[in-house]
């Protein structure tokens, strides 16, 4: 399988739009494919901000546990306070 690496709109990498619109298997084929994990959106916002914002542990664990990095503003939300 293969993926652009970007969207059209705002040039979006392929994972922040799969994370932003609740895309689990995309989101696990893109990492499986060398996504990264710490891409940011337009806002600068990381693919694992966005999974944290919804709450979304299937997300955050598959970011987390390939090295996204949790930004010190967020650490102490709950959604993520079993992986730190």
């Amino acid at each position: 399988m293969i993926f652009s690496c970007c969207r059209r709109r705002y040039h979006e990498p392929e994972i922040i739009h799969a994370v932003k619109h609740e895309k689990w298997v995309e989101v696990m084929n893109l990492l499986n494919h060398g996504a990264n994990p710490n891409a940011k959106d337009h806002k600068g916002m990381s693919a694992i901000e966005l999974a944290i914002k919804t709450n979304d542990a299937m997300k955050i664990y598959a970011l987390f546990s390939r090295n996204a990095k949790i930004p010190v503003s967020l650490k102490n939300h709950p959604a993520i306070k079993s992986y730190i």
